[in-house]
């Protein structure tokens, strides 16, 4: 726990309304000095959280300041100061709250010791101590009644048994012969729980300079699906534009037979320097290579001859540049046909980079096989896996808003963080709590999260995909036991 240092300076701009100023007292957390009075609340750190709350009561002639603000050059204050004692009984208790966090149902948790100190010059009689709220009997403590002396403590323990999936809230009440606080309160919390309650947090960023590699299946099955990413291409450089990207980008087809086309980069490349209207045409020339290409589609292969010797020293030459990330961004109805494995495959693209977090491969594939009229596709799963094994990002080919889908791939690519797996695997769906920036996220299809079971992963949609520079928090339950 730490505490942040109040620090009072004079000021000649701010005159008093009020004739109620007293002399300095300390009192249970609240602090009047002349014409100022506030309260200062701390509530103990947990998960990298603090909350400070400052509440001015009255009028002053002082400012308040924190001391881990640049300030005019001032002496050090020294705060080690201690409080001067009152005249009558003064009770004073730690910690407050007590808080228990989440424990598993039947399942006893870690003591915590609470102390009474009083810090009154006349003698403090505790009478009483008990526990007061719904659900007080999974609570139980040692405290006992007892006279204090100035200065003196006593410290008893507060045991916690949670037998229901319910927060707990009690009071901790402390009768004394104390003036101002016969019955001292103290919050009392606690959460029952049906597992352990596992927690993750991810800074949001995204990689500046970007070169991405298009790799779209010509076979004649996919007419509809290119005329989709042909459509919808304003939505994906909208947000690298958005994001201010130094990019380049260049297309190759899944067709490793024609020699035209083979790895080899069709039409222009389009880079950053471009208006949106340039880059949207030369895109829609690059990916207009018809529907007849090779139906024994390689993409990995055609990836990999686009970025090694010879072409990437010739046709392709000036495509991937050395401080930039990568992205390759398959388009295909059907499951890649190479005679390499995704495994060596993904250590190719690693290996092209001087960090793996550099590379990522997405896609539109199929993510089931569903031989359908309206939308033939097989699963992609030489795909899905160089995705997975990337931190990609995958949308079905046979989507129904390739508008959404064209933003969302367009920011995976860029780097930022759609696609979450998670550490652990929760009991429950219910059990996960997602905030960006201390904002609760919704789980929503469109516009706040979903739960992916086969990947154990977390995937962000629309307005819900946190932007650069923001904080994510996932919490969730996880199986576990009393002893484990």
């Amino acid at each position: 726990m730490r505490s942040v240092v109040q620090q009072l300076t004079k000021s000649k701009d701010v005159n008093c309304a009020t004739n109620t100023c007293q002399n300095l007292k300390s009192r249970n957390n609240t602090l009047i000095i002349d014409q100022f009075s506030f309260t200062t609340i701390i509530y103990q750190q947990r998960a990298f959280h603090m909350i400070i709350l400052l509440s001015a009561l009255s009028c002053t002639e002082y400012d308040v300041y924190r001391n881990d603000k640049p300030q005019a050059d001032t002496d050090p204050i020294d705060t080690s100061v201690p409080i001067e004692p009152t005249e009558t009984p003064d009770i004073f208790i730690t910690p407050n709250p007590v808080d228990f966090g989440y424990v598993l149902r039947d399942c006893p948790a870690d003591p915590i010791e609470v102390t009474v100190t009083n810090r009154g010059l006349e003698t403090l009689d505790i009478s009483s101590i008990t526990l007061q709220g719904d659900g007080d009997t999974a609570f139980f403590h040692n405290g006992q009644a007892t006279s204090l002396e100035f200065d003196e403590s006593i410290t008893f323990t507060i045991n916690f048994t949670p037998t229901l999936l319910f927060p707990y809230d009690l009071d901790l009440i402390v009768e004394s012969n104390d003036p101002d606080e016969p019955q001292a309160v103290v919050n009392v919390l606690g959460q029952g729980a049906s597992g352990a309650l596992y927690e993750e947090s991810f800074q949001q960023s995204y990689d500046p300079i970007l070169d991405v590699l298009w790799v779209v299946d010509n076979s004649e099955s996919m007419s509809n699906a290119i005329d989709n990413v042909r459509t919808n291409f304003e939505s994906f450089i909208g947000e690298f534009l958005a994001l201010n990207l130094d990019y380049q980008m260049a297309a190759v087809t899944t067709d490793m037979v024609n020699p035209d086309q083979s790895g080899k980069i069709q039409g222009q490349m389009i880079d950053a320097s471009m208006s949106e209207s340039q880059a949207e045409s030369l895109f829609l020339s690059a990916v207009n290579a018809g529907a007849q290409g090779s139906a024994n589609e390689k993409g990995l292969e055609a990836t990999k001859a686009a970025l090694s010797s010879p072409l990437i020293n010739s046709t392709n030459a000036g495509f991937l540049r050395n401080n930039a990330a990568l992205s390759v961004i398959v388009v295909s109805d059907e499951d890649d046909a190479s005679s390499i494995n995704t495994n060596d495959f993904v250590s190719f693209l690693n290996g092209l980079k001087s960090s793996p977090d550099l590379v990522r491969f997405s896609g539109f594939v199929g993510t089931v096989s569903d031989l359908n009229v309206s939308c033939d596709r097989l699963e992609g799963t030489k795909y899905i896996d160089a995705a997975y094994q990337t931190g990609g990002f995958i949308i079905d080919i046979c989507t129904d808003n390739f508008n959404i889908a064209m933003q969302e791939v367009a920011l995976a690519a860029a780097g930022l963080v759609v696609r979450f797996p998670l550490e652990q695997e929760p009991t429950s769906m219910s059990s996960i709590t997602v905030t960006v920036d201390g904002q609760v996220v919704p789980q929503d299809l469109f516009n706040g999260w979903t739960y992916d079971a086969r990947d154990n992963a977390l995937i962000f949609h629309g307005d819900s995909i946190p932007e650069n520079g923001s904080t994510v928090y996932v919490t969730y339950e996880i199986p576990a036991s009393c002893n484990n």
